[in-house]
Parts: structure tokens; C-alpha cells; sequence
């Protein structure tokens, strides 16, 4: 059910979504080249995001897994971290010298990225960046101009770095070139592939067996896959990984890359409480997909926005947004949570946008006290830091957010797990 919501939902926003084998991905930084190769600069690639500066998302081709001892071998095309473009070994912490381990491993993958870029080339021997990128990475000197570029400490300070590369007087990156794009259309969508019939299209396909990644669950925003099988006790009939739970190759890119765009820090349809990530959608565009954040959060830390949009809801109830034609639709509220392996689904509601609307607007009612007016309406999210150590976001309880919004959500009494959380919190403040 969830994966074909959000198969869905790529249908619906296919025209903002990057092409097939493309993906949507952070890029703090970019090597600036001439078109011999020759290193220019390293610019920093950021924009404002809520007042506060944070890498651009840049469209970019589609990451394959690294999972097994050999992840290594596995480079992405014309961007990756700087252990593979750079040669450059992970440290524990900024001054350290890294481990023979870590020089050995960074030297493999920037071997991996050399001959990947090699394979390029031989493909597209017309495509000035791909060529310069080529002459880049086998010019050593050319390395080294990167190593002592201004910026190129401040970039070893963020963990796994992201670099691309852009020729000079040019706006797009190098894999963004009609070349490069036209190329990724003709690769396969995935490798160790079989032919089976998709759970979410219903067709006879290429099934994969590894899925796809998705990032911006957690706090060191990790990429994961969302469905995954990495053991043995969970196989069945001698089928190996996700031929278990047949999907197709290219349902799965869809389902992820509509996924990723959902979960990326500047899309409004999406809230963090905790270490639980949300997102919302609907089978059709509604006001609800971007006020659910309103009503849920701390309403962007703007308590008048926030009683702005509960008094909309409230007149919305009776006419408008949510109770005309639209109110019937479908709405989806998803909960992710990290893990080591793959994806913790925490939460998952389907409702209809009227039906979702007149419990929010009934938890708000609830709510309502003497003394409201002149401090608006509490968002959960500041409700749920008071019942945490610290009032820090990082102690509420895991299962807590999402027990409380399927309770508002649903209309059922508060979870249990609220009143045991407020106790520990209340004798932990004891004395």
C-alpha cells in the first residue's frame, strides 16, 4: 500500500521530478575545471534554508548500494565523496592522522571513480566536461591543486563530502549535459535483475533485487533502503533479497525518487519529531499537505502563523478547502525512523482530507483553555519536548510522536505511552 501511494504519487509529480536515473542529492561543493582538465576552483555550493545556510540539492545520477566489503568498487557518475574523487582517507576527528585501513580504502575508490569516468569517456568521446573530468583525475599535479584549494579544508569538515564538477563559464554540472542525461536514459534501471510480476504495478517485469537508497531519515542522514532483506531467516523458496517482495525496477526508482523529493529539508510537506521523520501527500493537491506541518510542529517557530492556520482550518471545516469536492480524496501521513539496515516505518495512516481535518481541528478544540488567546495554540512538537529529559527533541521516546498523531489522527483516547512519558518526566524532576 505505501509503495504504491507514493508510485502514485510520482505520477502526479513527474514534470518537478528528475528524469529516470537521476536523483535529487546535497552537493556542498563543486570542482571548477577548464576544459584540459586543469583545476580552477572549488566553490562552495549552498543556499539559505530557513535563514541558515545549507548545501544545494543539485539533480544529479542516481546512487547505487554500498553495502558489502567491496562497496568500494561501486562509484557513482561524476559525483561522489572525496575518498573517491580526491583519494582522500576518512579521519576519526579533524587533525588526526588517518589509518593505514582509511589510505588504502580512499586509494580503491578513487581507482573505482578513474575507471568509471573512464568508461564515460570511451562512451561519449564528444562530451567536453566528461573529457576534462578524464584529464582531471590523471593528472595528478592537478589533485594536488585540489588538496590546497581555500576551500578545500572547510570541505573535509563535513563527513562524506559530496563533490561534482562544473567546466568554467558553464551553469550546469557536468552530468547534467544532454550527453550524459541521454546516456543514463539507456542504462539499465538496475543490475541482477529477474523477471517476475511487480506487487505494485501488477506486471510482468525486471524485478530488483537490491532497492533503492533513500536519505534524509535520521540525524546523520544516512541513506537506507526502505525495503530491505539481509539475512537468511527472512528468505523464503531459496529467493535472495528482494526477490522476496518482487518490485519492479522501475516502480522502485519511482517510489524512491518521489520518496527522496518528500523527505528533502526545504519541501513543506514534511516535519520532524524526535528522531521520526513525516511525511504527507495526498491523491491530489490539497492545503492539508503543507498545513499538517503547521498544526504538528512548532508552526515554523511562528506561534501567529500557526493560530493563523488553525482559525483557517477551523472556518475550512464548514466551507472551503476541506469540505468541497477535494475533501473526499485520499491523504497520506508517513513516519520514518533510522535504523542500521534499513528504514523503520514507525507510522502509517490513510485517511481522506476532510476526515484528517476534523480531527485535527477536534484535537485543537480539545486543546483550548482559559488564557489561549494570548498564547496560541501549543504545536505537538512542543508538547512532546515537555515530557522529555532536558526538553530536548532527541529524548522524546521513538514511539511516542507517532503513537500521539495516530491517536489525534484517528480520534482515540491519548496513548498510554503520553501519560507514562509525563511521569517519568515529573519524577525525574523530583527533588
Amino acid at each position: 500500500m505505501i509503495l504504491q501511494a507514493l508510485y502514485q504519487l510520482y505520477q502526479r509529480l513527474a514534470d518537478v521530478l528528475p528524469p529516470i536515473g537521476f536523483e535529487q542529492k546535497a552537493i556542498p561543493y563543486i570542482i571548477v575545471l577548464d576544459q584540459q582538465g586543469h583545476f580552477i576552483d572549488l566553490q562552495e555550493n549552498s543556499e539559505e534554508n530557513n535563514g541558515k545556510p545549507s548545501p544545494r540539492i543539485m539533480q544529479v545520477p542516481r546512487a547505487k548500494g554500498r553495502s558489502s566489503k567491496k562497496s568500494y568498487k561501486t562509484a557513482y557518475c561524476l559525483w561522489d565523496h572525496y575518498g573517491y574523487i580526491a583519494a582522500q582517507p576518512k579521519i576519526q576527528k579533524p587533525g588526526m592522522a588517518p589509518s593505514t585501513a582509511a589510505v588504502s580504502m580512499a586509494k580503491k575508490q578513487h581507482q573505482a571513480f578513474k575507471d568509471k569516468v573512464r568508461e564515460l569517456a570511451s562512451a561519449l568521446p564528444d562530451d567536453p566536461g566528461v573529457q576534462a573530468v578524464k584529464q582531471f583525475l590523471n593528472l595528478p599535479d592537478q589533485i594536488e591543486k585540489l588538496r590546497r584549494a581555500d576551500s578545500w579544508q572547510a570541505c573535509l569538515q563535513i563527513k562524506g563530502c559530496n563533490l561534482s564538477f562544473r567546466l568554467a563559464g558553464h551553469e550546469d554540472l557536468v552530468c547534467q549535459s544532454p550527453q550524459v542525461i541521454d546516456w543514463i536514459k539507456q542504462q539499465p534501471l538496475a543490475d541482477d535483475c529477474s523477471q517476475g510480476i511487480c506487487l505494485v504495478t501488477g506486471e510482468m517485469t525486471d524485478i530488483v533485487r537490491l532497492h533503492p537508497l533513500i536519505s534524509g531519515v535520521g540525524v546523520a542522514q544516512k541513506s537506507t533502503p526502505l525495503v530491505a532483506i539481509n539475512g537468511s531467516a527472512y528468505c523464503s523458496f531459496g529467493k535472495d533479497k528482494g526477490f522476496n517482495f518482487p518490485v519492479g525496477a522501475e516502480a522502485a526508482y519511482k517510489y524512491a525518487a518521489v520518496l527522496n523529493h518528500l523527505l528533502r529539508k526545504s519541501s513543506p510537506t514534511q516535519f520532524s519529531i524526535g528522531k521520526t521523520r513525516y511525511a504527507c501527500w495526498g491523491d491530489k493537491p490539497s492545503p492539508l499537505e503543507t498545513d499538517m506541518a503547521l498544526f504538528l510542529t512548532d508552526m515554523n517557530d511562528d506561534p501567529e502563523q500557526g493560530t493563523e492556520r488553525i482559525k483557517h482550518l477551523f472556518t475550512s471545516l464548514h466551507h472551503g478547502a476541506y469540505v468541497d469536492e477535494q475533501g473526499v480524496n485520499k491523504f497520506y501521513v508517513l513516519g520514518l525512523a533510522p535504523n542500521s539496515m534499513r528504514i523503520v516505518i514507525r507510522f502509517w495512516q490513510v485517511g481522506t482530507v476532510r476526515s484528517f481535518a476534523e480531527k485535527i481541528a477536534q484535537w485543537f478544540t480539545d486543546l483550548d483553555i482559559t488564557g489561549r488567546a494570548d498564547h496560541g495554540y501549543p504545536g505537538l512538537k512542543q508538547l512532546l519536548r515537555v515530557t522529555a529529559r532536558q526538553y530536548k527533541d532527541d529524548n522524546i521516546p521513538p514511539n511516542l510522536s507517532a503513537d500521539l498523531i495516530r491517536s489525534i489522527l484517528s480520534g482515540t483516547p491519548l496513548p498510554e505511552t503520553l501519560a507514562q512519558a509525563t511521569l517519568r518526566r515529573i519524577k525525574a524532576e523530583k527533588g
